[in-house]
């Protein structure tokens, strides 16, 4: 998923969520040193050095990134606080991350971050995110925006999950009121390319659709309208849209949901992860107390858009199709199969779409994505053996320190055969105790299963 999309379901609230050291309006990935200790007495939140959970060797277009760091147009700087919180050039970035390549390609190992291996151990949750590890900037998917399409468009399509969030709402909770506003949010009338009220609320705040965007990812990860005005710079006598107060309150009760339904994640999260880091107005990164319910409704989310991230990536393997970086619920394909052959990218997002509903037991939609416009090369870039370790890469097993036993994480035939993945022939989730149960017994299922394999 593309850093600062609609669908993501994170924001200021997630930056401990997702174990990251900057406050972000989307899905980008910086990454957090893991070695850093938190301060509290009690020590529970040390860092340490966590178990790699997938590891990736894709290319990148590394001819287009130097041509445009040899222009006068490397100059600029693009502000954002994860992908460029240093406010640095381009040029700067662009040698940062090529130093970390090696002939063209990205190698890449991945983590769940402290937080999300501790709930997968836990039983909580059997998926997780992603975060690629240091060095910092040696995965094409922090990049900002722009370089991001440097390296990838001329080689891959960008394939991510349609307002995955929603979906993700309307698939699992009990809440109508939610369910009900998350359809509203997911409609796009023909001829039109974002919801009607998006547009709707943009005319009434004179602002973009796009700045609408990152509003609704911060009220939907319970930011208060006042903050929300604050950081949306919007005086606070300006009268509000009355969506917003509809959309905050139906957020509320999700998150009271999620939390009543599940006490023993809330509690386990209170108790080992009270505090997060976040950057305060001034750019200083200081230390708060978490909000445990938004935690969780964080990760309950994100397991679902890591569920889809996995058959994506089989889907890849299976049907020999190179790719690129993940990104949360979203992938970046190559263009030509591994015998030279094309790949077309809407029939390739239908199978997908019909896979992933499938195994997640609710409909989700995967689209493609255009990214930013780069100029075309007509040039051969793939061979498989630049892609030998993805599809050679086997599931990645490490032994807990906490409990000596096996256990696995990242990747989707870690689980293809457990039973999570029985789950298409019911109907579609709800956000309950029974939920989870199932979830946990998946989460299970698959340890045996490795612990089993690994002492054969």
């Amino acid at each position: 998923m593309h850093p600062g999309n609609y669908d993501e379901p994170d924001h200021d609230q997630m930056v401990a969520e997702d174990q990251r050291d900057t406050t972000s309006a989307g899905g980008s990935a910086t990454k957090r040193p893991h070695t850093e200790s938190n301060q509290d007495d009690d020590g529970k939140c040390q860092k340490t050095e966590l178990p790699v959970t997938f590891r990736s060797q894709y290319p990148i277009d590394e001819q287009l990134l130097r041509k445009h760091a040899a222009s006068s147009a490397a100059n600029v700087v693009h502000k954002h606080a994860d992908a460029n919180p240093n406010g640095e050039t381009d040029r700067v970035i662009i040698r940062q991350f090529l130093s970390n390549t090696t002939d063209g390609n990205c190698n890449v190992e991945y983590d769940h971050r402290e937080l999300g291996s501790a709930l997968i151990e836990n039983g909580f949750v059997t998926h997780a995110r992603h975060y690629s590890r240091k060095p910092h900037r040696n995965d094409a998917f922090e990049l900002p925006s722009l370089l991001r399409a440097y390296a990838l468009a001329s080689l891959y399509y960008d394939l991510d999950d349609s307002k995955c969030f929603h979906r993700i709402i309307i698939g699992t909770s009990s809440n109508d009121d939610a369910r009900t506003i998350a359809e509203k949010l997911i409609n796009t009338e023909a001829g039109h390319k974002h919801p009607a009220i998006f547009e709707e609320i943009a005319a009434h705040y004179k602002k973009t659709v796009e700045c609408v965007k990152d509003w609704f990812h911060a009220l939907g990860n319970d930011q208060t309208v006042k903050n929300w005005k604050a950081s949306a710079g919007i005086p606070a006598d300006v009268s509000d849209h009355p969506f917003i107060a509809t959309y905050v309150e139906a957020q509320r009760t999700l998150t009271d949901e999620l939390a009543d339904n599940h006490p023993e994640a809330i509690q386990f999260i209170k108790t080992n992860y009270p505090t997060k880091e976040r950057r305060d107005e001034n750019g200083k990164v200081i230390t708060v107390k978490r909000n445990e319910k938004t935690t969780w409704k964080a990760f309950f989310c994100q397991q679902f858009e890591a569920i889809s991230r996995d058959v994506k990536i089989q889907y890849c393997k299976t049907n020999r199709i190179p790719y690129g970086p993940t990104q949360h619920d979203g992938i970046a394909i190559s263009k030509t199969k591994t015998d030279g052959s094309p790949v077309d990218p809407e029939a390739v997002a239908g199978e997908l779409t019909l896979a992933v509903s499938d195994e997640l037991g609710f409909q989700m939609v995967v689209e493609v994505k255009q990214m930013a416009p780069t100029p075309v090369i007509d040039e051969s870039r793939f061979t498989a053996a630049m892609f030998s370790s993805n599809y050679d890469c086997t599931i990645v097993v490490h032994q807990s320190n906490s409990n000596s036993h096996w256990w696995a994480t990242g990747l989707y035939h870690s689980i293809i055969s457990s039973k999570f993945f029985a789950m298409k022939s019911q109907p579609a989730l709800r956000s309950s105790s029974k939920t989870m149960n199932r979830l946990n017994s998946s989460s299970g299922h698959a340890r045996r299963a490795l612990k089993s394999t690994a002492g054969s």
